[in-house]
């Protein structure tokens, strides 16, 4: 499984970005909380209905518990945009951004601009 990253300090926030069988990941920091910091994950889905389920299991399952999962389903032509909501539905930590499909590009702006963490 490849993975590609990059790792940038902007301000009081850590913003980590990487990639894994082409799924982005962003995960945003705020450094000046206190011990448990907000992480920030973006998910940006398209035709990965076979996959979605266990990427968002992964992601819940972590032992870090102060997370906020955006997923951005992209206009998918599969079941993916029902899954994402049925996993919205069971975690409150999820957020669902359904948008008509743009590309990867504008899904992962759609997702950094939801995050709640700091640039």
């Amino acid at each position: 499984m490849p993975i590609i990253g990059s790792k940038r300090h902007i301000f009081n926030s850590i913003i980590v970005i990487f990639v894994i069988d082409e799924l982005l990941f962003i995960i945003m920091t705020d450094k000046r909380a206190d011990n448990h910091p907000l992480v920030s994950v973006v998910v940006p889905v398209y035709g990965i209905e076979r996959y979605i389920g266990a990427c968002l299991e992964s992601l819940i399952k972590q032992s870090w518990k102060n997370l906020q999962i955006i997923v951005v389903e992209d206009g998918s032509p599969d079941h993916c945009a029902a899954i994402c909501d049925l996993y919205a539905g069971k975690d409150p930590r999820i957020k669902v951004i359904h948008k008509p499909n743009g590309g990867i590009v504008t899904a992962r702006q759609a997702g950094l601009e939801a995050a709640e963490g700091e640039e």
